[in-house]
């Protein structure tokens, strides 16, 4: 059975890859032109290739004409690729998110929680969601 010292690593990690692939997907868009940087982005990097997503598939025939300047801003930034995947995918646009009021009890739950041995990043993101306004 795991133990809470390597669930904690294992989010660390989770965490840590998809901030670097945040931060590369930035890089690398902004050696794509306009408006195909607003239709494309970075999905992964596996195997030594770039793994794009773009939302409609006239993207991503434009996409390619990309291919040999996105392999040199890689190799540029660390991340030496051998090749360039672009996939079809539905755009990424995030639902309309309700804030739904919380009870005091529940903000109170979510400030001082019983357990108190959680990560220093679990308590910032429990302080964020406390912060959610009253019924």
């Amino acid at each position: 059975m795991p133990n809470a010292d390597s669930e904690d690593k294992t989010l660390a990690t989770v965490l840590q890859r998809a901030e670097a692939l945040q931060a590369l997907d930035r890089a690398l868009r902004a050696f794509l032109p306009e408006p195909l940087s607003e239709h494309a982005w970075l999905g992964n990097v596996r195997d030594g290739t770039l793994v794009f997503f773009v939302d409609a598939p006239v993207w991503k025939a434009r996409f390619r004409l990309c291919d040999a300047d996105l392999i040199a801003a890689a190799a540029a930034v660390g991340v030496p690729t051998t090749g360039i995947c672009v996939k079809v995918a539905s755009p990424r646009t995030l639902p309309e998110r309700a804030t739904l009021p919380l009870s005091a009890r529940s903000r109170d739950e979510l400030r001082h929680p019983s357990d108190a041995r959680e990560p220093p990043d679990l308590r910032i993101l429990l302080d964020r969601s406390a912060s959610f306004p009253e019924p």
